[in-house]
């Protein structure tokens, strides 16, 4: 692609965090760089990895920067060293990618052609499945419940049909890959660091919508993201509770917020006793989710 067609399109910076996962981020790094999109460029945070792994990823991609964070810190410090040094360079739009995806090579095209056809279209999300099951549907957009900000219409495990692949305005985009514009980001700030983990995407969401701006789905871009199938460890648990109770004091107040404490805590005690299949970690880890509810009421701003 030749240099003046690259400078009609808008500039996109990937930013791809990495964490002791060589493979995962290089199978990851491999598919972007495939990408049809002709104005693209990519930098690695790396969030404290101890396995020699940057070093690897800077021989084998020596034309990819990255960015170390020095230590394991939170996901969404993460995120923001990477878009800040994209945003630094000019990018028009970030995208957001984990490490454990694939996308396919014309899903940055069809996003950014979405965004550029809606100046109020602030993120874009494409349709993800499953990696291991590439023909199920992880995520196509998804509406927030205006009680507990629960996602519903995510279309999680079916396969591609009519009513899943109509592009339109959601209330929801995953971090696991979303296309964010360079004008929302400067008015309502980047992610807040306060998620440590978890929610953070959901807390993002909905700031973009109370800055005026709309978030859409596109069918026709694809992606497959390596869910984890788990239940997760004890550590784990308790940040995501602590996530969902941070969620919840900055999103909701009075009468409202107080029935979100009350469920919150007694979902987790029905949980304990009579788990859900395919949501185990509050079954597993009952201790750890209630001592995150608390650390979550707790914490400052």
């Amino acid at each position: 692609m030749s240099t003046n067609k690259q400078q009609k399109r808008p500039l996109v910076y990937a930013v791809i965090t990495h964490w002791n996962a060589l493979e995962d981020t290089s199978e990851c790094l491999d598919s972007v760089l495939a990408s049809d999109y002709p104005n693209l460029k990519i930098v690695i945070v790396d969030n404290g990895s101890t396995d020699g792994s940057p070093d690897i990823l800077a021989r084998n991609y020596p034309e990819i920067p990255q960015v170390r964070t020095g230590n394991n810190g939170a996901i969404t410090a993460a995120y923001n060293k990477g878009m800040e040094y994209g945003l630094a360079q000019d990018a028009a739009y970030i995208l957001m990618l984990n490490n454990d995806i694939t996308i396919a090579s014309t899903m940055i095209s069809l996003l950014v052609e979405a965004a550029e056809n809606d100046p109020q279209i602030g993120i874009v999300t494409p349709k993800v499945y499953y990696y291991d099951r590439s023909d199920t549907i992880w995520f196509a957009g998804g509406m927030r419940s205006r009680f507990d900000f629960g996602a519903y219409d995510t279309h999680e495990g079916e396969t591609d049909a009519p009513e899943n692949s109509v592009a339109k305005e959601v209330d929801f985009a995953w971090a696991c890959g979303m296309l964010m514009r360079r004008e929302l980001l400067e008015q309502m700030g980047l992610f807040d660091t306060q998620f440590y983990l978890y929610y953070d995407d959901v807390d993002t969401s909905v700031r973009a919508q109370q800055a005026g701006y709309k978030i859409w789905y596109v069918p026709e871009a694809t992606m497959k993201h390596k869910v984890s199938h788990s239940t997760g460890s004890a550590r784990f648990t308790y940040i995501w509770a602590r996530s969902k109770m941070r969620l919840f004091r900055k999103h909701t107040k009075g009468l409202h917020f107080l029935s979100l404490v009350i469920y919150s805590f007694a979902h987790g005690l029905i949980r304990s006793v009579w788990p859900r299949q395919d949501n185990l970690r509050m079954h597993a880890h009952t201790g750890a989710y209630m001592r995150g509810l608390v650390a979550g009421l707790k914490q400052s701003d």
